[in-house]
């Protein structure tokens, strides 16, 4: 079983949008155990990150920067 962290930082809430999708993305097609997190709760995640299969880390971009 793939178990999958997603973890993003946003400013505006367009990479909540993004991450959501992507971790509904690997639920359906894929079958994967998605959980997703803003940096602001990694402490919760950070003494677990070796339960992980996959981490997926994502960030904004405010005007091309």
């Amino acid at each position: 079983m793939n178990y999958t962290l997603i973890v993003y930082g946003t400013r505006k809430g367009t990479t909540t949008k993004t991450a959501i999708i992507i971790a509904d993305t690997l639920r359906r097609r894929f079958l994967y155990t998605v959980e997703v997190s803003d940096t602001k709760h990694l402490k919760y995640y950070k003494k677990r990150l070796a339960e992980y299969d996959n981490i997926i880390i994502g960030s904004s971009i405010v005007s091309g920067r």
